[in-house]
């Protein structure tokens, strides 16, 4: 099939998801917040809501503490999470900037059809996913729950995933601001660390003591409430499935670190072509890529995890499955983990403890460089997808009547291509420097962090200019 063609192949089946009508007014600022307030507790509320159906039993979750970052609920209807909406959202973006898919952006036709794919393509992998979790028998053996609850389950997990898209999309046809998977990702990350931080909710460490979730809580009741409070301070302080308090200062190093480097910039001088004396500068920020390359990552990796599972729950003894992926099972937690420990998956997997890190130095090395490979290959790709290479900036200059100080319109693109490259590989290298180091200090808490920033200050800086006077008084 020719690239011409995909888009208008892909046309009837957009038709079988309806599109979102933008607003007929405009809507002011606290209307849009409300819109998305709205959209994100709709979500919670799918992260929350228990799988009609299932029966009363202990199951292992196989990608555990990762739901932090693919917004998925181990629980809940939305077990398949936000990774299908990402991870269609980047591969047609990519497809579209690598001149796979031939997509006008200036046409309106174009751009409807391109969503409505990147649309269909979210909900086939919704549907290839809940079929997966289903079958794999996450909610018990297949030949137990019989053919009428599988179907129920499947449902349930397909509809959910639609509702996201929905969710997301209501976001981006003018009713929110931004982007609809980063608000409800945020929101997730958020949530999900507010919780492991300030819970009231117990869980039971032995048979005779409980503790509380919520670290901070934790650690105020067993200074305070327990007579053994060697014992009870030790768990609270060194605890592995949950957050500890060293993993929960590593987290605030993490969050200040990476207010300190989003500050740091090189700016190009430019002058005016028509006005004279007139003078600016260009800022090339030291995050020129920021999340959205380790965001690909993360959500590439979610993928593979669940594919990891399906395969080792259908072939669990054959030759293949052990090469591919190798499980053990945390006994102190069997309820919570399923722990990968080997295959070829698992070094696409970060090491997430200091432990794990002296303890499996070629499972470390070799995640460092794939790591360090991929993002400096995503974020140079992702320059082009997004319009930011040096092209599109010196098409931008062009636009505005803008000349590089110092430089000749015919030699500013050689400038370019010097300057935006190398402020994309550093983008990639830095910020991958900065999640090794929170995923080993504060495991995937850690990393949640760094990524909960990044998109925060992403949808920040869309309200300020969607509110320029609101940006002024700050």
């Amino acid at each position: 099939m020719s690239r011409s063609r995909l888009l208008n192949t892909m046309k009837p089946l957009g038709a079988l998801l309806p599109e979102v009508e933008g607003p007929q007014t405009r809507y002011e600022m606290i209307e849009k917040l409300a819109w998305m307030a709205g959209c994100a507790v709709i979500y919670q509320v799918l992260l929350n809501m228990p799988v009609y159906g299932v029966p009363k039993r202990e199951f292992v979750d196989p990608i555990n503490i990762w739901r932090v970052l693919d917004g998925s609920s181990a629980s809940g209807v939305l077990v398949t999470g936000l990774a299908p909406i990402f991870f269609s959202g980047f591969l047609m973006q990519l497809l579209a900037a690598g001149r796979k898919i031939a997509v006008n952006f200036n046409l309106i036709s174009d751009r409807v059809m391109f969503q409505n794919t990147q649309k269909v393509f979210s909900a086939f992998l919704y549907l290839l996913f809940s079929i997966a979790y289903v079958v794999s028998g996450y909610y018990g053996p297949v030949s137990e729950l019989g053919i009428v609850l599988v179907l129920i389950f499947i449902v349930q997990l397909f509809i959910s995933g639609i509702i996201c898209i929905y969710l997301c999309e209501i976001v981006e046809k003018g009713y929110g601001l931004g982007s609809g998977p980063v608000l409800l990702l945020a929101s997730h990350i958020v949530s999900s660390l507010f919780w492991q931080i300030l819970s009231f909710s117990r869980y039971q460490l032995t048979e005779d003591i409980s503790q509380y979730e919520g670290t901070l809580v934790g650690l105020v009741f067993s200074l305070f409430s327990y007579k053994e409070k060697f014992y009870a301070l030790r768990s609270i302080l060194f605890r592995t499935d949950r957050l500890n308090v060293f993993s929960l200062l590593a987290c605030v190093g993490a969050f200040v670190a990476f207010i300190y480097l989003l500050s740091m910039r090189i700016d190009i001088s430019i002058r005016s072509s028509r006005v004279r004396g007139f003078r600016q500068n260009f800022p090339l920020k030291l995050f020129y890529t920021s999340i959205s390359p380790f965001l690909c990552i993360f959500f590439f990796v979610s993928h593979l995890l669940v594919l990891a599972y399906f395969i080792h729950s259908m072939f669990p003894n054959s030759v293949f499955t052990r090469f591919l992926v190798q499980y053990t099972k945390n006994e102190t937690h069997p309820i919570q983990q399923l722990r990968l420990t080997g295959g070829l998956i698992y070094y696409f997997v970060p090491p997430l403890s200091i432990w794990e890190t002296i303890t499996c130095p070629i499972h470390t090395v070799v995640y460092v460089v794939l790591l360090f490979s991929t993002s400096l290959y995503l974020s140079l790709a992702w320059t082009k997808a997004t319009g930011s290479g040096p092209r599109d900036v010196l098409a931008f200059f062009k636009e505005n009547q803008l000349i590089m100080a110092g430089f000749r319109e015919v030699s500013m693109l050689r400038e370019l291509e010097k300057v935006v490259p190398s402020a994309a590989r550093t983008s990639a290298l830095v910020m991958s420097i900065l999640l090794l180091l929170a995923g080993i200090t504060a495991s995937t808490f850690g990393l949640g962090v760094v990524v909960a920033s990044a998109l925060v200050f992403a949808s920040f800086e869309v309200v300020m200019g969607s509110n320029p006077s609101l940006a002024n008084g700050l």
